[in-house]
C-alpha cells in the first residue's frame, strides 16, 4: 500500500475495480485499516468486488463502508455453517514429486 500510495510511477486514479479476496482473512491477519486506506485512495466509481468465506460483523462493516448496493452470493443456504453446497463435488489430485506437479500444471 505504501507503494502504490507514494510512489510517483504509480497513479490509483484510473482503477476500475477492486477484489478483496478473503476478506475475513484480511481482517483476522490486522490489514483493516490498510483496507480503508486503500479504498479512500481510489476513484469513488469503481467496481468493487468482496469475496469472503465468512460474513461476521467485522466484513458486514467493511461492507457497508466500502460498497454501495452489495449483491451477495452463495453458493447454497445449505452451504450456511460451514456446510458444503449440496451439488458441490470436490476431489484432490496427490503428486508425489516436483516433476508430477509440473507436468499436471502444464
Amino acid at each position: 500500500l505504501d507503494h502504490a500510495t507514494n510512489s510517483v510511477g504509480v497513479d490509483l486514479g484510473h482503477v476500475g475495480v477492486l477484489v478483496l479476496d478473503e476478506a475475513d482473512r484480511l481482517l483476522e491477519l490486522g490489514f483493516e485499516e490498510q483496507i480503508k486506506e486503500l479504498g479512500s485512495s481510489l476513484p469513488s466509481r469503481r467496481q468493487t468486488m468482496l469475496f469472503s468465506a465468512t460474513f461476521g460483523p467485522r466484513v458486514e462493516a467493511l461492507v457497508a463502508l466500502s460498497l454501495r448496493r452489495p449483491v451477495r452470493v452463495r453458493a447454497s443456504a445449505d452451504a450456511a455453517a460451514g456446510g458444503v453446497a449440496k451439488r458441490l463435488t470436490q476431489d484432490f489430485v496427490r503428486l508425489r514429486s516436483d516433476d508430477e506437479r509440473e507436468a499436471t500444471l502444464v
